[in-house]
């Protein structure tokens, strides 16, 4: 079984080694690995090439910078594998990782397989040694009591299977379009498996956009929020995943996003990421059952008159004060 990997690359050559030794390095060896230079103006694409050049089973595909979604999209078009598997630039595998998919997808058939991932500062520790179980079980979406949300957390951390994600692929979205790409590929399916064993390093560094405040940031987490809600609820999550789903989604919009915009600086992005905030909340009331009838007039309300106000003192504090009492 060809497993695809596809790395999009723009401007990391300071860490693209480190993801690229850790595809040579796995211990199951029937990948191919497409890696796309979104554009880069350092000296990421020789470092591509060089690769490349040591293994054909590395690929390298030179376009014009297109965002993060389109470079993983043009790797996409050229995958041949039976699984298309996801690596950023800057994380490394475990060297297990390839050979646990196969076998998590052999054993359970699943065509959606997340597996656990680990936050770093750098790449300079290993990996912690693997439980004998390592491998993935089915985990049925509808009746756990945590959110699909939380089961796709890092989209990165994904594998799926490529018959079944056919045609979807990455949005334009700036936030959240990897979870986005996981939720529509579960929608066509819904058969899932998980590896609880953390076999991604996650790099964290001050160059992440999430770790910026920012119009981009901001304005990004206002438009996925309600596509990944709206996705939820057509999967038909159980009372307790719905409760779970209101809550991540609601945390957010209510707990990091009201009246975020005021954090910037220029007046023109202020009034950007105010417009995306009444949008999305209008949005999220639209979707049934999101809300109670009574907050969600409430919502409706405070969306006409795109009142602050309102949104504070009849949705924004009592949702604080329940959370505060859970």
């Amino acid at each position: 079984m060809t497993i695809s990997v596809v790395i999009p690359v723009y401007n990391a050559e300071r860490f693209i080694r480190f993801a690229l030794d850790s595809v040579v390095h796995q211990t199951y060896s029937d990948w191919e690995c497409i890696c796309v230079d979104d554009g880069s103006t350092d000296g990421s694409g020789a470092i591509l090439d060089e690769y490349a050049a040591k293994d054909e089973r590395f690929r390298v595909v030179h376009k014009a910078n297109g965002g993060e979604g389109a470079a993983r999209n043009a790797g996409m078009d050229l995958a041949t594998g039976a699984i298309v598997a996801f690596l950023d630039a800057d994380d490394v595998w475990h060297p297990e990782t390839l050979r646990l998919i196969a076998a998590t997808r052999e054993a359970t058939g699943a065509d959606v397989i997340r597996y656990g991932w680990k936050p770093v500062s750098a790449h300079e520790g290993g990996f912690e040694p693997l439980p004998a179980d390592a491998c993935g079980r089915i985990v049925d979406l509808k009746s756990r009591n945590e959110s699909t949300i939380r089961f796709c957390t890092l989209g990165a951390a994904t594998a799926v299977s490529r018959a079944v994600c056919g045609d979807i692929r990455f949005s334009s979205l700036t936030q959240g379009a990897d979870l986005v790409f996981v939720l529509d590929c579960l929608l066509r399916s819904g058969k899932a498996a998980i590896i609880e064993a953390p076999l991604l390093h996650y790099l964290t560094h001050p160059g992440q956009i999430s770790r910026r405040v920012s119009r981009a940031l901001l304005e990004g987490s206002c438009r996925y929020l309600p596509e990944i809600a709206a996705r939820c609820a057509r999967l038909g999550e159980g009372e307790a995943a719905a409760a779970d789903t209101r809550r991540y989604v609601s945390d957010l919009m209510f707990r990091r996003l009201a009246g975020s915009w005021r954090l910037l600086a220029d007046a023109q992005e202020r009034e950007t990421v105010r417009r995306a905030f009444w949008t999305a909340l209008r949005r999220l009331a639209e979707i049934a059952d999101f809300f109670s009838p009574c907050r969600c007039r409430a919502v409706l309300r405070a969306c006409r008159r795109e009142s602050m106000f309102l949104l504070k003192l009849f949705v924004v504090l009592p949702y604080r004060l329940e959370r505060k009492m859970v």
